[in-house]
């Protein structure tokens, strides 16, 4: 499977999982989606995206992840910045 991001506008994503068997595309709903303002989104493998965002809660710049069935998980809330490029190492 491959994780796709379209950009729909300003900080609006959606996501689509493409199998690559049968070629089916299944769109992801990101949960809690309008808690934060996505600045950058990447592909992080076949079943996660990685994102740094505005988390309009608590007002902190964050990096975290959005799985295939659309659930976030926020791993660092201490950056609080912009990044330019997210890439895994």
């Amino acid at each position: 499977a491959v994780m796709v991001v379209n950009v729909e506008g300003l900080h609006k994503y959606s996501l689509r999982k493409i199998n690559l068997s049968d070629n089916s595309v299944t769109a992801i709903t990101i949960k809690n989606a309008d808690d934060y303002e996505i600045y950058k989104i990447e592909a992080f493998s076949d079943t996660e995206m990685i994102f740094n965002a505005l988390n309009l809660t608590n007002g902190n710049k964050v990096i975290g992840t959005i799985d295939t069935s659309g659930n976030i998980t926020v791993t660092d809330e201490t950056i609080n910045s912009k990044l330019l490029y997210l890439k895994k190492l």
